[in-house]
């Protein structure tokens, strides 16, 4: 019904089914991911002090154990004594960067399962040749930084199942 200078009146009628358990997606992915997360060992790899920050204190919610690297010489060589069930790794930084340090973590000849540690780039380029070249050097994935946490935590969980 509609009268001038009143505006207009609609009824609208739509017809659905009442769910009789609520079916949440995203529930049983945050369920699974807590379940994939807990206690795995993962290696930040960033230069910056307030991401370094930032990616720590989001990690340590998720009661993973964090270990933090300023570039990817020093991850190179974390990687190298100690074991990690992923790492996260900046794309640029300062003596070596994520190109390199994934390179060289790839080729480490000693230790079959260190050279296949999951990798996940972050990287505030998303553009598509960086995507490119991000799995070019057998990155797994990468996150746009800056990052939603629940979608870092999908990314690692999926990377780590």
């Amino acid at each position: 019904m509609s009268q001038q200078g009143l505006g207009s009146e609609f009824i609208v009628e739509l017809s659905y089914e009442l769910a009789l358990e609520p079916k949440h997606e995203a529930l049983q992915e945050k369920e699974f991911a807590d379940d994939i997360l807990k206690g795995k060992r993962i290696l930040i790899v960033e230069d910056d002090l307030i991401n370094q920050k930032v990616a720590e204190n989001i990690l340590s919610k998720w009661e993973v154990n964090i270990e933090l690297a300023e570039n990817g010489r020093v991850a190179l060589e974390k990687v190298q004594k100690e074991d990690f069930d992923l790492i996260l790794m900046d794309l640029h930084m300062p003596e070596m960067d994520g190109y390199e340090a994934t390179k060289a973590i790839r080729s480490l000849n000693g230790n079959s399962e260190k050279d296949k540690t999951p990798i996940i780039a972050l990287t505030a380029d998303a553009f598509t040749d960086v995507r490119d070249k991000i799995l070019e050097h057998q990155m797994d994935d990468f996150v746009s930084k800056p990052f939603v946490p629940d979608e870092l935590k999908n990314k690692i969980s999926r990377t780590l199942a």
